[in-house]
């Protein structure tokens, strides 16, 4: 069932029952749709890549609550068109809606959602295999805690697939989770400065001025605390 971008966004306001998306969510929300990138957002629309960025990670958070799922820049079509299906089924009477169903798990979706940041994590779900790896995966991040692991090979063998796919399966093992596709990425420093902004919960004080001092104060984070950090195209 193919849905326009103008039948999700009424679908999605009347699931959030907030007042409806924000000029910048709705932008952020029909471009997506459109299968933009966020630098590709913010170069239409004229905004901050980090501030694109940050609308996008507080939208699906707030979609992810609303129903009563997990919800991401790519698998936002598939829910919402998974949520008219069942709107629309004879049986639909007999179901619980996303928005009654997930009152206490809500609260505990938007703990853990607080603590990930999937951002450009790309679609698991054509997954299939690699039974060893994800077991070499497993011993070397879980049992032997290896602090830094490179994923390397020829270009279009599955590498970030793998990554992704085991990261979506792990990602509660550990306290922060962080997904970045450094491809086409910022520069070092603001980079260094969103992560860090993301690890304090937006709770630091006066951030350092030198990349220098930026890794020290990343370093300091990631010490404190058991945090998956995945560079994509490093």
């Amino acid at each position: 069932m193919k849905i326009s971008v103008e039948e999700a966004i009424e679908i999605v306001e009347s699931v959030t029952q907030q007042g409806g998306l924000s000029k910048v969510q709705e932008i952020v929300f029909r471009q997506c749709w459109e299968g933009c990138s966020y630098q590709e957002i913010a170069r239409k629309s004229g905004y901050q890549l980090g501030y694109i960025r940050d609308v996008g990670h507080k939208l699906w958070q707030s979609l992810s609550r609303a129903f009563g799922q997990k919800i991401t820049k790519t698998n936002f079509q598939r829910a919402i068109k998974q949520y008219q299906i069942t709107a629309l089924s004879p049986k639909n009477e007999t179901q619980t809606s996303p928005t009654s169903a997930c009152n206490l798990p809500s609260v505990q979706l938007s703990t853990v959602s607080q603590r990930q940041d999937w951002q450009e994590k790309i679609d698991v779900s054509t997954f299939f295999g690699r039974t060893t790896e994800l077991s070499h995966l497993e011993q070397w991040m879980i049992s032997d805690r290896c602090r830094v692991i490179s994923l390397y090979g020829m270009p279009g063998i599955g590498k970030t697939l793998l990554a992704a796919f085991y990261a979506e399966q792990m990602q509660y093992k550990f306290e922060y989770f962080i997904w970045r596709n450094v491809r086409n990425a910022q520069p070092i420093r603001e980079l260094l400065t969103e992560i860090i902004l993301f690890l304090s919960q937006r709770q630091i004080g006066e951030l350092p001025q030198t990349t220098d001092d930026l890794i020290s104060c990343l370093m300091k984070y990631l010490r404190q605390h058991r945090c998956l950090l995945i560079l994509e195209d490093v």
